[in-house]
């Protein structure tokens, strides 16, 4: 069993033939990228619930996947299958039991699902929720309460339990030792049947001992005989695959982070981009796994083909307490990239402040001495070089949506959400097409986006070249802010006008992580 059952294919199937009145372009019901209200609004005008893909994929597997709890309901209360398996044999409640959202798989065994069926590799739903990167703990208890088997094993022999150990799932695997007896993991129920075959063979084998009346003297010569001819060598034990340290950071996954570490992985690993894992973190604001890899003695003064570091990718996403645990690990502050840049400087390119403050004080030059930096072309250009506590002034007659995506581009929450507070145009773009959003997913700026977003901008938006939010994301190695856009019901496969698409973009700049998360989804190049 691998974690390749979870992956989705795109969503292309043409409507069946059944209904000839409905227009599937307006009538496909897609949660990923679609809002609850669209939803609704589709099954209100007749959309089919249970319509498949060409993977045979209803819509409420898909909800259920990603974890959306008001869409699975709806779905389920407007008639739709909870029993639905796709052409893998994935079914509806597996896909709930990977997303660990409990609610919905209460609401789907609640609807007659099996908590016993099977995928085409073998696997129940128990199997799902166990290689879920999320806490599954009380998804699986909640299975096992409602009839699952704890001793089921897949077509190749994985049982939960070992799936539990392998991925080091810690807190599982103690809870399913409960129903397991001893060191060797052997279920009680079998152990028993096996004693019990045990037993009947040994009477077998007494019966046949008397009816056919071998004497002591030929059963010990045979067993001589068995002891002198020589014994066929043992199969070697095949290996346990290396765990992904990569795969382990996109899910956050601090156990089997470290079981990797310790079973010799290299925490300083770099990926096809030339980054590091401790980057890769650091860029995301991961900062149990920051912690983890630098405990671990990862070089935290790595430097890319760019120059850059994992303080300056902290600096660059603006996670402070990422910032925090790097400079007091020994990050030093004042190393440049390839264009001159410091992690103060390029907090200050993005008008951080409090990111500055705390370099100051951690002895970063001042941005006086530093080399000036080229200005990001996709963020509204600064008037000021200043790096004092105050917040840049705003002229009274100036553009609310230049205004917020200028706060957007400087970091400034407090005056994002104030001018979103005041009815500014979220979706205001410059004269290139940019908006605040898109501003705010390359630079991973996620308190902004949440703003954002809540206050309805287009996350499918596209400037003049058309690229849109997530694709700024992608590009930019951006691995929270692509979840939270697809979330929100981004376009995973839209495309620039070249035809480049977001995971084209993280596949060629080496961002695994994120090429990763988008073929989760089933995004295609």
């Amino acid at each position: 069993m691998t974690a390749a059952a979870f992956f989705f294919v795109p969503l292309d199937a043409q409507t069946p033939p059944e209904k000839p009145a409905v227009d599937s372009s307006q009538l496909k019901i897609d949660p990923v990228v679609q809002s609850y209200n669209d939803v609704k609004e589709l099954i209100d005008k007749g959309a089919d619930v249970n319509l498949r893909d060409s993977g045979g994929v209803t819509p409420l597997m898909q909800a259920a996947y990603f974890g959306d709890l008001r869409i699975s309901k709806l779905l389920v209360d407007k008639g739709a299958d909870a029993k639905a398996s796709d052409n893998d044999g994935i079914t509806v409640l597996m896909n709930a039991a990977s997303s660990a959202n409990l609610e919905i798989v209460k609401i789907v065994v609640d609807r007659g699902a099996d908590v016993n069926a099977r995928d085409k590799g073998g696997a129940t739903a128990l199997m799902y929720a166990a290689l879920s990167p999320r806490d599954e703990i009380e998804t699986s208890k909640y299975l096992i309460a409602k009839g699952a088997d704890p001793a089921a094993r897949d077509n190749q022999g994985s049982s939960v339990y070992s799936i539990a150990r392998n991925r080091g799932k810690t807190e599982l695997a103690k809870y399913l030792e409960s129903f397991f007896a001893g060191e060797s993991a052997v279920p009680k129920h079998l152990l028993y049947a096996l004693i019990g075959l045990v037993l009947a063979l040994f009477v077998k084998m007494l019966l046949n001992r008397s009816t056919t009346g071998r004497s002591k003297k030929t059963v010990q010569k045979k067993e001589a005989d068995n002891e002198a001819a020589p014994k066929p060598p043992e199969a070697p034990k095949p290996e346990k695959p290396p765990v992904d340290l990569l795969e382990a950071i996109v899910y956050q996954d601090l156990e089997t982070l470290k079981r990797g570490i310790a079973e010799g992985g290299d925490p300083n690993l770099t990926d096809k981009s030339g980054r590091s894992l401790l980057m890769a973190a650091a860029a995301n604001g991961f900062d149990s796994i920051v912690a983890v890899l630098l405990e671990n003695k990862a070089d935290m003064n790595f430097q890319d083909a760019s120059g850059r570091t994992a303080l300056m990718n902290a600096a660059f996403s603006g996670n402070l307490t990422t910032v925090r645990l790097l400079v007091g690990g020994g990050a030093n502050v004042n190393l440049r990239d390839s264009e001159g840049r410091s992690a103060y400087v390029i907090a200050s390119e993005k008008g951080n402040q409090k990111i500055m403050n705390f370099l100051k004080t951690a002895g970063a030059e001042d941005a006086k001495s530093a080399p000036p930096a080229e200005e990001s072309p996709k963020a509204p250009a600064k008037k000021s070089a200043d790096t004092s506590d105050k917040k840049p002034a705003r002229a009274p007659d100036q553009d609310p949506g230049e205004a917020l995506r200028a706060c957007v581009s400087e970091g400034d929450l407090e005056g994002t959400v104030e001018l979103i507070s005041k009815k500014a145009d979220v979706n205001a773009a410059d004269d290139k097409g940019s908006t605040a959003l898109m501003i705010a997913a390359g630079a991973g700026r996620l308190d902004m986006m949440k703003a954002l977003i809540e206050a309805k901008a287009d996350v499918n938006a596209g400037n003049a070249k058309g690229v849109t939010p997530l694709i700024f994301a992608a590009a930019k190695g951006q691995a929270k802010a692509v979840i939270l856009l697809v979330k929100a019901g981004a376009n995973y496969n839209a495309r620039t006008k070249n035809g480049i698409s977001a995971l084209k973009y993280a596949t060629e700049k080496g961002f695994d992580d994120v090429a990763a998360l988008l073929k989760k989804v089933g995004a295609v190049e």
